[in-house]
């Protein structure tokens, strides 16, 4: 019998497999430390923690963004009615409904605050016309539901003359 041969653990003289063999190589696991298991699940607590506010700043950010170009197209479908009309805006309290669906493709719709979430004034006393245009108007958010982007109630707004009026 040759050296390798003889050095070869898994098979005795007639070719067949030691069966103590097989039994060695059945690996058996380790318990988890239980300190390992509440090392990863505080690590995962801390990531959460940090990651969920960002998160939810980032949702409101959103909402407010999407609330803001709302604001910017009801502005430039009034600018086009105005034209339209010699001047003159929408009726008093049908304003957006005067603009679906030929200046407006849909009605506009606040994503926290809803369809009724926007007001519109186009009278020239508005509240940021100081130069007393009688071409004026002013459109806002109605309702606080911007409070969670640092906003107080009625923001965002937007104005005929300013565009949109930061606070």
């Amino acid at each position: 019998m040759s050296s390798l041969e003889e050095s070869c653990p898994t098979e005795n003289q007639n070719n067949s497999v030691d069966p103590d063999f097989e039994q060695e190589m059945v690996f058996q696991r380790e318990p988890v430390p239980l300190l390992n298991l509440l090392a990863a699940g505080a690590l995962l607590a801390v990531l959460a923690a940090w990651i969920l506010p960002n998160y939810m700043r980032g949702r409101s950010r959103r909402s407010l963004l999407a609330c803001q170009s709302n604001l910017k197209n009801i502005g430039a479908g009034l600018k086009v009615y105005s034209t339209d009309w010699e001047g003159k805006y929408p009726p008093q309290g049908r304003e957006i409904e005067a603009l679906v669906p030929k200046y407006l493709k849909v009605m506009p719709e606040c994503p926290t605050g809803g369809l009724d979430a926007y007001t519109i004034s186009s009278e020239p006393n508005g509240p940021y016309n100081t130069g007393g245009f009688t071409d004026y108007y002013h459109v806002q958010c109605s309702t606080a539901s911007h409070v969670s982007a640092n906003l107080p109630k009625n923001y965002p707004q937007y104005d005929g003359i300013s565009g949109l009026i930061s606070y």
